[in-house]
């Protein structure tokens, strides 16, 4: 996953699972330190990361954040704004501003990244000219996803539109 707010240079790798009876769980569970392991080739447990949950009740989504990933590269660069108050209503102002999030996956597998744009503020808010499929999830935050062959780079390009 890909969140300029969360940092703005990294793709964060995270475990995500519903806590349910589906999946060995469906109870209460208390906060404190979820830690994972996974079977390396000969069937041995290797610790591959740890993070702290809060408290989570059944049916809830778990999150864990198990590290930044250094085999997928992010680099995001503000291309264009331009501001319009001109052939609008008195006192609505918009801007548009244009960004690139370049993607480079240089593992030997085929991976998604969830693309967050940056958080943004204003009443009427959209993302637009872009080839991906945006999904709003609240105002001012949107998100995509990009899928990289292996070895692949993808410029995810789109243009915000913010009016105030």
């Amino acid at each position: 996953m890909y969140d300029p707010g969360k940092s703005s240079d990294k793709i964060r790798t995270e475990l995500f699972f519903t806590n349910t009876e589906k999946n060995h769980l469906g109870m209460p569970l208390p906060a404190g330190t979820a830690r994972v392991y996974k079977k390396d080739s000969e069937g041995s447990l290797q610790f591959i990361g740890e993070d702290r949950i809060d408290h989570t009740p059944k049916n809830e989504e778990v999150r864990l954040f198990m590290g930044n990933a250094f085999d997928i590269t992010v680099e995001k660069r503000e291309m264009d704004r331009k501001q319009q108050d001109k052939l609008l209503p008195i006192g609505k102002t918009c801007e548009f501003v244009t960004e690139e999030v370049e993607l480079h996956n240089r593992t030997e597998k085929s991976v998604d990244v969830t693309v967050h744009a940056e958080t943004w503020w204003g009443y009427d808010i959209e993302i637009i000219n872009s080839e991906f499929s945006w999904e709003k999830e609240e105002t001012g935050r949107f998100k995509t996803k990009a899928s990289l062959k292996p070895d692949e780079e993808k410029i995810v390009k789109y243009t915000v539109k913010r009016c105030w």
